[in-house]
């Protein structure tokens, strides 16, 4: 089986963390700018019902029951 030279060898360097601007470069080349809206849609909707629900959760815990 013969490797496709994409594999790492002994003497490569390959950093750990990318520099932001080339993370940026493959972001552009990689998504269309429909999918990063609706990737961002997304994350927000996300976190607000995440805060919105522990917001919930915090109320419910002060919350007195009278009547039962």
């Amino acid at each position: 089986m013969k490797a496709k030279g994409n594999v790492a060898r002994n003497e490569e360097f390959f950093p750990l963390f990318p520099e932001w601007e080339e993370v940026k470069e493959w972001a552009k080349k990689t998504f269309s700018e429909e999918r990063v809206a609706m990737a961002a849609i997304g994350g927000t909707t996300v976190i607000i019902l995440g805060v919105l629900f522990y917001a919930l959760h915090r109320a419910m815990l002060s919350y007195t029951v009278v009547g039962f």
